[in-house]
């Protein structure tokens, strides 16, 4: 066979395809995509607004007025409502125990003991008397005062220097 020939016999054959680079193109589209997503979700997260909670004494205003309601419609004893309500009073204000030496800012210190033994007689009295309705009031006010007091803005830092 002469090299005419055997050239005529190889001109059938055509050389394979080029690679089919479509699966990769998509593949690495939809990983781009995904890394692009997984970036954009962490900065969002890092540079969002941070949400606050509530302060502790308008957590202890909203159940105080829960409280109070179920209270006078009889679905609470005045034991229980005395030990829920001292609850209150020490978490919204903060405080470690209620104690009569160390009344609220801005209240004064004979309501504040009178209320302190009022609640603790309805506590811990054998047959305690019934819970009178203003202790739900100094309690109301004492969670109020402390609210605004720690809702407030700071008072700006006074500028030093020349002008």
């Amino acid at each position: 066979m002469n090299r005419d020939q055997l050239l005529t016999r190889l001109a059938d054959i055509t050389p394979p395809p080029a690679p089919d680079w479509t699966p990769w193109l998509l593949g690495g589209g939809t990983a781009l995509a995904a890394l692009v997503i997984l970036a954009g979700t962490a900065w969002w997260l890092r540079h969002r607004p941070a949400r606050t909670p509530p302060a502790p004494a308008a957590q202890a205003l909203a159940r105080l007025d829960e409280l109070e309601t179920r209270w006078r419609k009889g679905e609470v004893p005045h034991r229980e409502a005395a030990y829920r309500l001292a609850t209150l009073l020490r978490l919204g204000l903060g405080r470690i125990a209620l104690t009569a030496a160390a009344p609220p800012a801005g209240a004064a210190a004979e309501p504040w003991r009178q209320t302190l033994l009022q609640l603790d007689t309805a506590r811990y009295h054998p047959s305690p008397p019934a819970l009178p309705a203003e202790v739900f009031a100094h309690a109301r006010r004492y969670l109020q005062a402390t609210d605004r007091a720690t809702t407030q803005p700071a008072p700006a830092a006074p500028r030093s220097g020349s002008g």
